[in-house]
């Protein structure tokens, strides 16, 4: 379990990700986790914050949201289902870090 410091991200009531903010949120537990991470990792830590994703096979587009991230170099496909943060702009992982908007609403 990747453990999340509450008073460093805002709770947010559950809410269903997809698209751009299931990405950022992703980028957002690798960033906090430090390390690579699973993807039933990278959702435990999306659901310790209060967020699911909205689709019928959550790992499949979990899997499918960080390739694109993967294709963008801002993740790193270690080894099959495991992912570790790729070269990400010091603004976007700051917002990453700190709750993006994305993330809020």
């Amino acid at each position: 379990m990747v453990a999340i410091d509450p008073a460093r991200t805002p709770h947010v009531p559950w809410q269903p990700l997809a698209g751009l903010r299931l990405r950022h949120a992703a980028l957002s537990a690798l960033l906090l986790a430090g390390r690579p991470l699973t993807v039933p990792q990278i959702l435990q830590a999306l659901s310790d914050r209060g967020h699911t994703v909205a689709a019928d096979y959550p790992n499949k587009a979990l899997a499918d949201a960080l390739a694109v991230e993967v294709r963008r170099g801002r993740a790193v496909r270690v080894r099959r289902g495991l992912y570790a943060p790729g070269t990400i702009p010091h603004t976007t992982a700051w917002r990453l870090r700190h709750g993006s908007p994305h993330l809020r609403s």
